[in-house]
């Protein structure tokens, strides 16, 4: 039974973040007809990227030796990222809840 409550466990954390993501854009944002919250969202998740980057290079930096072609996928994959968080932030932007 213990494994009902790890596979409800994902979904109620996906809504937490939802929830919580849609609290951020309303509440940072500065007028009805002006975007802010997205923006700032967006500049947050990239500088956490970039501190935890910082991070992985401080504890391994010698001992990290990656190909330039894995080099190349890792970018992609980021810059996909960034792009599919952007579009969800716009995304939950435009749509009304009642509460909130």
């Amino acid at each position: 039974m213990q494994w009902c409550f790890i596979a409800l466990g994902a979904p109620f954390l996906y809504a937490v973040v939802t929830h919580l993501d849609k609290y951020l854009i309303h509440r940072f944002k500065k007028d009805e007809t002006e975007g802010r919250g997205v923006g700032g969202l967006i500049l947050y998740s990239a500088l956490f990227g970039l501190f935890v980057s910082f991070c992985i290079f401080l504890f391994l930096g010698r001992n990290l030796a990656i190909p330039l072609s894995d080099i190349g996928i890792m970018f992609l994959v980021g810059f996909s990222g960034v792009t599919a968080t952007i579009l969800y932030l716009h995304a939950m932007e435009d749509v009304r809840y009642p509460f909130l």
